[in-house]
């Protein structure tokens, strides 16, 4: 939803406002939204990346009616170009922290539990709730 001309006059002044008090933070804030757009531009070379290499590969199966060879080494192309644009697209999303996962799983940020305390500390919760499978 759009905002108001008011509260775009009203976020401008806040914004300026900011810039004049801590440049430094305001400028990290907008880096960041410079982030945002090269994340936005490779998901849509990566998307592109994939419907172009699936015309190449939809190419090759029909030309691989009259020439074999032309219609797999486009075929392979294709696919080639389809799976790195799908890694381009997909390796750009935003990986949770380990902060952050903490506080989603529950934990506290305190230190790392080993795979046997983690086990037990499940078993002894599911035997505490009553859960036998």
């Amino acid at each position: 939803m759009p905002l108001s001309e008011h509260e775009q006059r009203a976020l401008e002044q806040i914004e300026r406002a900011l810039y004049a008090e801590d440049p430094k933070f305001a400028h990290s804030w907008r880096a960041r939204a410079d982030v945002r757009s090269v994340r936005r531009a490779r998901v849509v070379r990566g998307v592109a990346a994939v419907i172009v290499g699936l015309g190449l590969l939809l190419a090759g199966v029909v030309v691989q009616g009259t020439s074999t060879v032309v219609g797999v080494v486009l075929g392979v192309v294709g696919f080639l170009l389809m799976l790195g644009g799908a890694w381009l697209a997909l390796s750009t999303r935003q990986r949770p922290s380990v902060q952050a996962a903490a506080a989603a799983s529950g934990r506290s940020g305190g230190p790392k539990m080993s795979l046997r305390e983690r086990l037990e500390e499940r078993f002894q919760r599911r035997r505490d709730s009553g859960n036998t499978f």
